[in-house]
């Protein structure tokens, strides 16, 4: 069972989408609910395998060139894209703020899993890449935190993923 507060960002989440659709004037009533059916915060094995894109590297370039940390960001987060994206054009996929994933915090199973979703239950979700005011060892691809989400954090964000329909991603 979810958290009251994941649920009321899931919901804050879906009345978001609605008003984005009505400021960008969405002409097609359908196209709401097929968006929202298939958007959601991803798992943290997708934003792995997406940081890294494609390498087994932990990184997809110099740290400096690719991620706001302590070293580099002021003291700040930064808008996306100011720096290099990795190889499939995704940005800031390390540093500038941790990612808030879907899944639940826990140890891995023993054996290997393919896109790992952690444990069916648990009081915090998953955060990985690092932050603006990270050290430099906690941004990378394979760096996982945790974080329950009654509580606030500034350097905190999520990103979205549109999955195949009727798909959780």
């Amino acid at each position: 069972m979810t958290s009251r507060a994941w649920s009321i960002f899931q919901c804050l989440l879906r009345s978001f989408l609605s008003v984005s659709d009505l400021l960008m004037g969405t002409s097609d009533p359908e196209l709401p609910a097929r968006v929202h059916a298939t958007l959601d915060v991803v798992r943290g094995g997708v934003t792995e395998y997406a940081a890294r894109a494609g390498s087994i590297d932990s990184r997809y370039g110099a740290l400096k060139e690719i991620a706001w940390y302590d070293d580099n960001s002021g003291g700040r987060a930064h808008r996306v894209g100011e720096l290099k994206a990795n190889a499939w054009g995704l940005h800031d996929m390390l540093g500038n703020v941790w990612e808030w994933c879907f899944d639940t915090y826990g140890p891995y199973e023993a054996k290997a899993v393919r896109d790992p979703s952690g444990p069916p239950v648990g009081s915090g979700r998953v955060l990985r890449g690092g932050a603006w005011d990270s050290v430099a060892r906690l941004a990378r691809a394979a760096f996982r935190s945790t974080f329950v989400p009654e509580e606030r954090y500034v350097h905190l964000g999520f990103r979205l993923a549109r999955g195949q329909s009727g798909s959780s991603q």
